[in-house]
């Protein structure tokens, strides 16, 4: 009775602690935030004694032993399930922050200042966040892009971020260091407009594997040539509607808001709405691989944004979202208990479409005996968001695709310089790049000087494959359109959609194109014909279809993610450019890893770095082969050569060279190397210490010869 006793308070104290690290809002005007980053295992409670093993027993959650739990309070007791990271109930390492996985939702008002203090408690990684959606205007040094804007947070180390929350919407954060948000650095990150009156939820879906990041990484075939773990075979791949192949990643589960279930009858994640009012739905796909169709059984979803933008309300009975994406929908509550819905992107007739689900209820939590939306001849589903332009006839189902979207947003029509036209291709020419460039880190990071002499590309990638830091580049000041096609050469070649993410701009969608497709088998059999390759690998894609559209009085919505069809293209606008070094990259993670991505500098007024000198260390600029600086002038103004020394900020300083650190650990070797003879002869016996006091003496040397030990010591 005790033991049982004490359980329960440990397990009442954990979930008061879980309540006060719910999410709020915060209404300040300056808000501050801090996120702790560590290692942790699913399926796991932690105690004051230590961490104890879950398992399920039935439908709930108890503590068991093991060989280093054995004795300790609590084991053998039930845990209330928000206290533990299930996700879907198998036991792997995850990344959390504050304990939690996913990381916690921060909610704030528009435009206040927000600061975002990280402590990286990873045993060995470095690491960054991006926030993703978020402008970063005036500080593109926080936009969480190692390497680019930033030094990445070692192990043991803080960085501080500090930026304006703009725009309102529906956003997240994550790593942005390799793919640790595979492994679960992410958080939702809500920008209200103003106070929220209507219920809202804030809502994240992923697809979730049973290994780490790292192991992909190192099994993947195509990154690392490894033996594929994991990975299908093209011809054992998943098929979309349109006859596209999925992901080359094997399919494993999903998680809503960090749960699902797998093998076990783990918790779902539940959302408790107003019953017969309007509740709103604040989603991001936070995932890696595949895109989910998601749905509520007995409920019309009403998109009310994408992201940030608000738009022209659109019924649909499917919401289809990619990686990266976010949005905003409604629905009316119906009373009773009713399932949540998420399926991949995958054509039902070649095989059962696994879905991850969570559960919707106005009263008490149950398991829900609710139907999914049946599509009928009489009854055409509406399909939000569709990456094609439509499905087989026997599905019974309309799209709407994002170049038939309305925003609500007011835009001042005025006259406007001339914009520049940028064709960019996401494709398969070289394996995954644009304009058949792969991604490689610059040499040097954008805040060092003259940062453009590390990003050189070939001209020509026609006939050479080319890798290296793509940048293209715009003016602030000027307006930009940007043609993303993912098309190829050959009508045989394989293309793909690409959920592509623009940072710190805005894109406003003016044109969509999509290949034409079979009314009788959904599969697209006609590449769209408006942007064409001149070479096999797409390395200079080009408008065919005569003159280029004029936008000049045309207003579209507006993404910082936007999916371009397979065999098809989307037209963006960037009105207001924010001027900065700002990725740009597809937000499946297979693809981002092999090299879609490039960098779009906005040359304008770049603010300074924040305390540059704590960067001088990677800015140094090595010598030539022949003693020249790369610029082709003298190298002797380089007689420093700093190297880290790393702050509590988490950023570093310099302050000595390489040299002058290795002289002065070789003379403190020295003089401890002396200190430890001189104790050693002082700690020699009283007997051998007097016999060598008469040796001097009989032969007459001086006794001041002798060493003061206690001088020494």
């Amino acid at each position: 009775m005790e033991r049982a006793f004490v359980t329960l308070c440990l397990m009442t104290v954990c979930c008061a602690e879980a309540l006060a690290a719910a999410s709020v809002i915060c209404f300040e005007a300056k808000c501050q935030f801090r996120m702790e980053l560590r290692r942790e295992t699913t399926m796991s409670y932690r105690t004051p004694n230590g961490t104890l093993m879950v398992r399920m027993n039935g439908t709930q959650m108890q503590l068991i032993d093991n060989e280093f739990s054995s004795g300790r309070v609590g084991v053998g007791a039930f845990v209330d399930p928000n206290d533990v990271n299930s996700a879907d109930g198998l036991v792997r390492d995850v990344f959390t922050i504050n304990g939690k996985f996913p990381g916690p939702t921060f909610e704030v008002l528009k435009n206040a200042e927000v600061e975002v203090i990280v402590t990286n408690k990873l045993f060995t990684e470095a690491t960054a966040v991006h926030f993703h959606g978020l402008y970063q205007a005036g500080t593109i040094w926080m936009d969480g892009v190692p390497g680019i804007t930033q030094h990445a947070i070692i192990s043991g180390q803080t960085f501080t971020y500090r930026f304006n929350a703009q725009p309102a919407g529906t956003h997240w954060y994550h790593s942005h260091y390799f793919n640790q948000r595979l492994d679960g650095l992410f958080g939702m990150f809500i920008v209200h407009e103003v106070a929220p009156v209507q219920p809202y939820f804030v809502l994240s879906v992923l697809d979730w594997y049973h290994v780490t990041a790292n192991h992909f990484e190192t099994t993947s075939p195509f990154t690392n040539n490894g033996p594929g773990h994991g990975f299908a075979h093209d011809t054992t791949r998943r098929q979309s509607h349109d006859g596209l192949q999925l992901s080359t990643v094997k399919y494993v589960s999903g998680l809503i808001n960090g749960r699902g279930r797998n093998k076990y009858p783990t918790p779902l994640s539940d959302f408790k709405l107003v019953p017969e009012e309007e509740n709103v739905f604040m989603m991001c796909h936070t995932g890696s691989e595949y895109g989910y169709e998601v749905s509520i059984d007995g409920h019309m979803l009403t998109v009310t944004a994408m992201g940030e933008d608000p738009i022209v309300p659109t019924q649909a009975d499917f919401l289809l979202v990619s990686p990266g994406e976010c949005y905003e929908f409604t629905v009316i509550a119906q009373r009773g208990s009713f399932w949540m819905r998420a399926k991949i992107f995958q054509d039902p007739r070649l095989a059962d479409v696994p879905e991850v689900n969570a559960i919707v209820h106005t009263g008490v939590h149950r398991e829900p005996q609710s139907a999914e939306r049946n599509c009928t001849w009489e009854y055409n589903c509406t399909v939000f968001n569709c990456p094609f332009k439509g499905y087989a006839e026997e599905f019974h189902r309309e799209c709407i695709t994002i170049d038939q979207v309305r925003t609500k947003t007011e835009v001042l029509l005025q006259t406007e310089a001339t914009p520049s036209v940028l064709f960019l291709n996401f494709g398969f020419g070289i394996g995954c790049s644009v304009n058949a460039r792969q991604w490689v880190e610059p040499e040097k990071p954008m805040f060092c000087n003259d940062p453009l002499q590390y990003t050189h590309c070939p001209d020509d990638c026609s006939a050479v494959e080319c890798r290296c830091p793509y940048t293209v580049n715009l003016t602030e000041g000027t307006p930009a359109i940007l043609v993303l096609s993912s098309v190829v050469y050959h009508p045989d070649k394989h293309a793909a959609p690409h959920p592509i993410h623009l940072h710190g701009q805005v894109m406003e969608i003016l044109q969509a194109g999509y290949p034409e497709y079979n009314h009788t088998t959904g599969h697209h059999t006609t590449p769209n014909q408006d942007v064409k390759c001149r070479d096999e690998v797409c390395s200079e894609p080009y408008w065919s279809a005569g003159e280029f559209p004029d936008f000049q009085n045309q207003v579209g919505p507006t993404k910082d993610t936007v999916v371009v069809p397979a065999y098809g293209y989307v037209i963006v606008r960037l009105r207001v450019l924010n001027p900065g070094y700002w990725a740009m990259h597809c937000h499946q993670e297979t693809h981002l890893d092999e090299g879609m991505r490039l960098q779009v500098y906005v040359e304008g007024n770049i603010p300074e770095i924040p305390d540059p000198y704590v960067y001088e260390w990677l800015c140094i600029e090595p010598p030539a082969p022949n003693g020249s600086k790369f610029d082709g002038t003298s190298s002797n103004t380089y007689e420093h050569t700093p190297i880290p020394t790393f702050q509590p900020n988490g950023l570093a300083s310099s302050s000595y060279d390489t040299a002058t650190i290795v002289i002065m650990t070789v003379l403190i070797g020295i003089v401890f190397i002396f200190i430890v003879i001189v104790v050693r002869r002082c700690r020699r016996s009283d007997n051998n210490l007097l016999s060598f006091q008469n040796d001097l003496v009989n032969s007459g040397e001086d006794e001041e010869l002798l060493p003061n030990c206690e001088a020494s010591n």
